[in-house]
């Protein structure tokens, strides 16, 4: 495994992210403040319509979860959005390939860390794997 960070992240209610997903499995730790993340597995890129920008560590998504133009991006109507609410002395984990968009909802002090390994890259049945177990917990 090659770690990745950790990086921090500090801002105002109202900052966020795009729509991406992340080449590594990720740890988002919430120091301070809430954040709202949506969330949705990989296994529904088709509906994200990925983007030609570059980022690094991550493919970017035309769509903006929070205002989609549903007449440009009809597909992501299909996708299946998960939202949760991240407060001080919570960490989520996010699987590599899972697309999430964030919103600071109070100021913010977040700290994120990935890693990338070979045990899950790019298999699609670890992701669906935790999605059920995700899903079985009531976590999304």
């Amino acid at each position: 495994m090659r770690s990745l960070g950790p990086f921090g992240w500090l801002g105002p209610a109202g900052a966020g992210t795009g729509c991406h997903y992340d080449y590594a499995d990720s740890v988002l730790a919430q120091i301070s403040g809430q954040k709202s993340i949506a969330l949705i597995s990989a296994d529904q890129s088709a509906y994200l319509y990925p983007s030609a920008k570059f980022d690094y560590g991550s493919k970017l998504s035309q769509v903006d979860i929070r205002n989609c133009d549903h007449e440009k991006f009809p597909l992501f109507a299909k996708a299946q959005v998960r939202k949760i609410l991240l407060y001080a002395g919570e960490i989520l984990f996010i699987p590599r390939g899972w697309w999430h968009q964030s919103k600071i909802l109070s100021p913010s002090i977040s700290v994120k860390s990935s890693r990338k390994s070979d045990l899950c890259m790019g298999s699609n049945l670890s992701n669906t794997a935790l999605r059920s177990s995700l899903l079985s917990a009531n976590i999304i």
